[in-house]
């Protein structure tokens, strides 16, 4: 979308768009934002991995599936932290074997929380499950929910992300 990818927070509006639009990578009810909306596949219904997926299975099984260079960008903001870590958990979720990050944060920028999230969230190699567990939320367009098992131990692992301005409870 407009003035996400690569690009600073920017204003408010700017800011609540990345969050939404980490919707096209997944989301079969959520209309793209962007160009593509009116360009694109199925009237901007994206939900660009499980297409991808749909179609490496029908023309070749067995194929790994990436996604190369991608950015919401607002890395050095924890708005681009957040969407970064969504996007991280997109991932994982729905199975990607492989992503590369277009132009990755410093190492003390948000951005790079939230890869430490998953993969070092305590500093002393605590990292988030290998074996995903499924987790829904209720309203994804304000509260992420991204679980998975550790099979090392057992553990069950949590990342909740809040996407709002708003606080929110809810039962886990």
């Amino acid at each position: 979308a407009n003035g996400v990818a690569l690009q600073p927070a920017g204003a408010a509006a700017t800011q609540a768009l990345r969050l939404r639009s980490t919707r096209s990578l997944w989301d079969p009810a959520y209309v793209d934002e962007s160009w593509i909306k009116d360009a694109g596949p199925d009237s901007g219904i994206v939900q660009l991995i499980p297409r991808m997926r749909a179609w490496v299975n029908q023309h070749y099984p067995g194929t790994k599936l990436a996604v190369s260079e991608y950015n919401w960008g607002a890395l050095d903001h924890i708005n681009g932290a957040l969407a970064q870590a969504e996007v991280l958990g997109i991932f994982g979720r729905e199975g990607l074997d492989l992503a590369t990050l277009w132009s990755p944060p410093e190492s003390g920028q948000p951005g790079a929380f939230a890869f430490r999230i998953y993969r070092n969230y305590d500093g002393q190699g605590g990292r988030f499950g290998d074996v995903s567990v499924q987790a829904t939320s209720a309203d994804a367009g304000a509260l992420s929910i991204f679980a998975a098992s550790r099979s090392s131990d057992g553990s069950l692992t949590l990342v909740v992300l809040n996407k709002s301005d708003e606080a929110h409870t809810g039962a886990l």
